[in-house]
C-alpha cells in the first residue's frame, strides 16, 4: 500500500507512521494523507491486539465482542491544525495522545465548550453526542483512537459524523441549531475567549 504524494514535510510524517506500524506487525486497511489536517492510517480488525499491544499496553480499554469493528486508527495532525468541531451518533471514542501536546475542545453545545491540553501517554474519552475537537500545536502530533459502538447491530462508520464548524469545508446544516453562516465567527470568538481564560496561546 503506497501513500500519495504530498508535502515533502508530511510524507516524511507518514512514512515514519508507517514504518512504525509495520514495525508492530499492524496490518494497514487504509493510509490516508489527504486530510489538510494531516491523514491517518487504518488497521484492519485481526491487527487490533498488536494495535493494543503498541499503543494502550497500560490503559485497559473495553471493546466490544464478536465481529464488530472498532475501526484502530492513528491520526497524525499537523502543527496548529484542527480537525473539525463534531460529533457522532452511534459511537465513543477513545483517544491516546502519541506524540504531543494537543489541545481537545470539547462540550455539550457553544455555550459549554471546554478546552484541555494533552500530554504524550494521557487519554482521552469522548462519549457520543459531544462536541469535540482535536488541535495540533507546534510540532506533529499523533493519537490513536479505537471506536465503542453504542449498538453492536448498528455499528457507526466513517459517514457517522457530524461536523458543527470546520476550517476545510461546509459544516453540516443539522449538526446544530446555529445558522451555518455563523459559525466560524462564533468558533473563532469562543476559541480566542477559552485561550483567553486558560492563559493559552492559539
Amino acid at each position: 500500500m503506497d501513500i500519495p504524494p504530498m508535502d515533502p514535510t508530511k510524507r516524511l510524517q507518514m512514512d515514519r507512521l508507517v514504518a512504525e506500524a509495520r514495525g508492530f506487525g499492524l496490518r494497514l486497511a487504509e493510509i490516508n494523507a489527504t486530510k489538510p489536517w494531516g491523514g491517518y492510517l487504518r488497521f484492519t480488525r485481526d491487527s487490533l491486539g498488536s494495535f493494543l499491544y503498541a499503543y494502550w499496553l497500560d490503559m485497559a480499554v473495553k471493546l466490544p465482542g464478536g465481529e464488530v469493528s472498532v475501526d484502530p486508527k492513528v491520526l497524525l495532525v499537523a502543527p496548529g491544525a484542527s480537525l473539525s468541531l463534531q460529533w457522532h451518533q452511534r459511537r465513543d471514542e477513545f483517544w491516546r495522545v502519541l506524540d504531543g501536546p494537543v489541545r481537545v475542545v470539547w462540550g455539550q453545545s457553544w455555550d459549554h465548550l471546554q478546552v484541555q491540553e494533552y500530554q504524550a501517554g494521557q487519554g482521552i474519552f469522548i462519549p457520543r453526542r459531544q462536541w469535540h475537537r482535536l488541535i495540533g500545536l507546534q510540532g506533529w502530533a499523533r493519537v490513536a483512537e479505537i471506536w465503542q459502538h453504542a449498538d453492536p447491530q448498528h455499528p457507526s462508520e466513517e459517514q457517522d459524523v457530524l461536523r458543527v464548524q470546520d476550517d476545510y469545508r461546509p459544516a453540516d446544516v443539522e449538526a446544530d441549531s446555529t445558522p451555518v453562516d455563523q459559525r466560524d465567527g462564533r468558533w473563532t470568538a469562543l476559541y480566542a475567549q477559552i485561550c483567553q481564560q486558560a492563559g493559552l496561546s492559539v
